[in-house]
């Protein structure tokens, strides 16, 4: 296993509810889904500016993404509320989750983060005076990734990790670009994309196939409908 993930489990297995199985594996999604720098997003025709750290989300959503339920998601929340983990900020249509120590989360997964590239399509992006780092993180035509392909990106990698740590991540570009057509050109929803991560990732057939973001947008229709299925959505 990389130093990085071995960083960020022992600070897991360092909290109190590293033994409650539901609530580690939650926090460590949240870790993963959370936005790495702060930026602005459109919600319900309304802006809305998040910190480092912070995501839009629900008991529901969260339920889809890690198949806990949504008592086991609820009570998991409780959890990691009562343990200084996160802070919830409920309105009556979402709420925003904010990590508390997000930072130090984030600094410790090394190997997912050295080898794919991060770069936030607002004016709030943190500047890097690594002149090959800040080339590496732009397509070829000059425009920067966007934060959602870094995400997909990120995540996949971050599955398949779990289950091989020696796994050789592909070339961080072509990742990107890749997930990036996602997007812009499959107009793929990235809450959708991340739920069919977490699917092909954990079932035992899709999870050694789908190594890559290449074959992940090349059966994505076909693990979306797997997935509906496999948990029973109505036009199923």
């Amino acid at each position: 296993m990389s130093t990085g993930f071995v960083k960020l489990f022992r600070k897991i297995m360092n909290t109190s509810f590293y033994k409650k199985p539901n609530t580690s594996h939650l926090a460590h999604h949240l870790i993963y889904r959370a936005n790495r720098f702060p930026t602005k997003m459109i919600f319900n025709d309304k802006e809305i500016e998040l910190q480092s750290g912070e995501l839009i989300t629900g008991r529901r959503v969260l339920s889809n993404e890690t198949g806990l339920s949504e008592q086991e998601t609820r009570t998991s929340l409780k959890i990691l509320v009562n343990t200084g983990f996160l802070t919830i900020k409920t309105t009556n249509k979402f709420s925003i989750i904010r990590i508390k120590k997000y930072s130090d989360y984030q600094n410790g997964n090394s190997k997912v983060t050295s080898t794919l590239t991060n770069q936030q399509p607002t004016s709030n992006q943190p500047v890097t005076t690594d002149k090959k780092y800040k080339k590496e993180k732009k397509e070829e035509n000059g425009k920067p990734f966007s934060s959602e392909s870094i995400k997909i990106v990120e995540h996949l990698y971050s599955c398949i990790l779990k289950e091989k740590p020696d796994f050789k991540i592909p070339e961080k570009n072509g990742c990107s670009k890749e997930a990036e057509k996602m997007i812009r050109i499959d107009k793929r929803n990235l809450d959708t994309i991340i739920q069919v991560i977490d699917y092909a990732t954990s079932d035992d057939f899709w999870k050694s196939n789908i190594l890559s973001i290449y074959k992940l947008r090349k059966q994505f229709d076909r693990l979306e409908m797997q997935m509906k299925k496999s948990r029973g959505d109505k036009e199923w």
